[in-house]
């Protein structure tokens, strides 16, 4: 049932979000991923991924992501440097990424993690 809730997720995100909106829930999911499994919180958690792998996972060219990156990064929001992605805003990216962690069916304390703090 989780792998069937975390497939449908990323069909939305992949063919329905704009490039801003996919990567932010990008960093949304992996941020709750990380800090579920103790490799950091949901404010800065180690990502060693390229460019060219965040556009795979969302369908977008490595100049896209490079420029989303840039506008998340201006916007104050998230910056991703050095292999580590650092959340500035949680509330702003959980918003435009339009994210909400039900769909990863953990049931722990993520799953309230879209709540206002």
């Amino acid at each position: 049932m989780a792998d069937g809730s975390i497939f449908s997720e990323w069909v939305v995100n992949v063919g329905r979000r704009n490039a801003l909106s996919r990567l932010a829930h990008v960093f949304c999911e992996m941020a709750i991923r990380c800090e579920e499994a103790g490799h950091g919180d949901r404010t800065s958690f180690p990502l060693p991924i390229t460019q060219p792998d965040l556009g795979d996972a969302t369908g977008l060219t490595g100049v896209h992501v490079n420029r989303t990156l840039r506008d998340l990064r201006t916007a104050g929001i998230v910056e991703l440097r050095a292999g580590v992605v650092t959340i500035h805003n949680w509330e702003k990216l959980v918003s435009v990424g339009d994210f909400n962690a039900a769909f990863m069916l953990l049931g722990g304390p993520a799953s309230r993690i879209t709540e206002a703090a």
